[in-house]
């Protein structure tokens, strides 16, 4: 009898325990990859409770790195995009719940690679990058507002400990590379270890929508120029008895990483879970200038709907803009015979332009103008906008013509013109001098 009783005690004991939660590790090695080009990898053990999604790559290309996970055609600038990256999701089982402590990882590049990374998490819908404050570094690496910086090939013995992601049933991480070469590779250097704190809910049966990373705010473009940046949330499910359905609003649309935009999207559970998914959304192209909301409706039956709160706008073409400094512009002279006189510049710049619209530049017949003080057509000059309808600010060279008769020249100007906008002058003053009297001699 006191065995029995003692064996009663233990198996509550160890029930009581996991209940609370237990410290487990997942890792990923990559040492099941035999063709080093791989998009997928898989977590190398199993955690009860939990469902490790694979390590996979996303919107860039799987390059070659033995025990290592790494792609190119990463952002060459200086910020990440969070639809290209390497990263996983975790999911838990039915009637669990769990809690990510933390990641311990390593980076590696090729000597031509992007220097710079960062982790996101599903928490803000990788909105932000984690703290710096959250990482204790292993060696060739920094951190600086959450952006970490790669100083030699590779850098290992990293920790991420995080404090956003407690008793919850579903998230995913991504791992972001930036500012480097398009043929630069970067990714995981060797394993990467997650320390999770699995916790027993006692089972629960009601079919459940998780979302995160919501609302979804600031969508917008400029008119005719559609549809917006994506921005994304995370949807799971567990006990369902059905798919997960998501219906976006009117004048927006929806997509997986790996469908394409429409209307609605199906998310198919398998053993009533749906793993933890990131829907992007977007404001679709061809609207007209105003105010745009509504919610994205996430739906199965038996669960309550989970809505996620979007908004957003579509602007106006902002106004063209030609600003020019640096005038007026005085005192052009030489002697008679000995012209042009020496050049003096005044600026010129703008801002949504059409390209395909120049800016023309001509003067009064006294004064001519060139873009490099070396060539002065007769004509005048033009300078044509960039594809983003700017131009940069571009010195004009001015000068007083060569072959002028003795006089002052007061009323001189250059006029700058776009067409759909008013004129504007530059006004110029110079003369051309007498040459002084020749000397004499007395010959005594």
């Amino acid at each position: 009898m006191k065995k029995l009783s003692l064996i009663i005690l233990l198996v509550f004991a160890v029930a009581a325990g996991f209940a609370q939660g237990t410290d487990l590790t997942a890792t990923y090695t990559f040492s099941d990859v035999t063709n080093y080009h791989t998009d997928t990898s898989p977590c190398d053990n199993t955690i009860t409770g939990l469902t490790m999604g694979p390590m996979k790559k996303v919107g860039i290309i799987s390059t070659s790195s033995k025990s290592n996970f790494r792609g190119r055609d990463w952002p060459t600038g200086t910020v990440v995009d969070t639809l290209k990256y390497i990263g996983f999701k975790i999911t838990a089982n039915s009637g669990y719940q769990f809690t990510v402590k933390k990641i311990q990882f390593g980076l590696g590049k090729s000597n031509t690679g992007p220097v710079t990374a960062e982790w996101r998490g599903s928490a803000d819908g990788y909105a932000t990058p984690f703290a710096s404050d959250d990482y204790t570094l292993g060696n060739n690496i920094t951190v600086n507002n959450g952006v970490l910086t790669i100083s030699a090939n590779s850098s290992t013995g990293n920790t991420l400990t995080l404090s956003g992601y407690s008793n919850i049933t579903s998230c995913d991480f991504r791992l972001c590379f930036c500012n480097g070469p398009t043929n630069g590779t970067a990714g995981l250097q060797g394993p990467l270890t997650v320390t999770l704190d699995v916790q027993s809910t006692g089972g629960g049966t009601d079919p459940t929508i998780t979302v995160t990373g919501t609302p979804l705010n600031d969508f917008t473009y400029i008119v005719g120029n559609g549809p917006s940046a994506a921005q994304s949330f995370s949807v799971g499910g567990s006990n369902l008895t059905g798919d997960i359905s998501i219906s976006a609003p009117t004048n927006y649309e929806v997509s997986t990483d790996t469908n394409p935009y429409s209307n609605t999207l199906t998310l198919t559970q398998a053993g009533g879970t749906v793993t933890a998914t990131t829907i992007n959304v977007r404001l679709v192209a061809g609207l007209a200038e105003g105010s745009y909301s509504g919610n994205v409706q996430c739906t199965s039956p038996g669960a309550t709907a989970q809505n996620v709160s979007l908004s957003g706008s579509v602007d106006p073409v902002p106004s063209p803009t030609i600003t020019i400094t640096g005038t007026p512009l005085n005192d052009f002279t030489y002697v008679v015979g000995n012209g042009p006189s020496t050049a003096q510049t005044f600026s010129v710049s703008g801002a949504n332009l059409d390209q395909n619209n120049n800016i023309t530049i001509t003067t009064t017949d006294e004064y001519e103008v060139s873009l490099d003080n070396t060539t002065y057509p007769a004509n005048g000059v033009t300078i044509t906008p960039d594809a983003n309808g700017t131009v940069a600010a571009t010195d004009i060279y001015v000068r007083l013509r060569a072959g002028l008769l003795v006089a002052t020249y007061p009323n001189g100007y250059a006029t700058v013109a776009y067409t759909g906008l008013a004129s504007q002058n530059v006004h110029f003053n110079g003369s051309v001098t007498a040459p002084p009297p020749p000397g004499y001699f007395v010959d005594f």
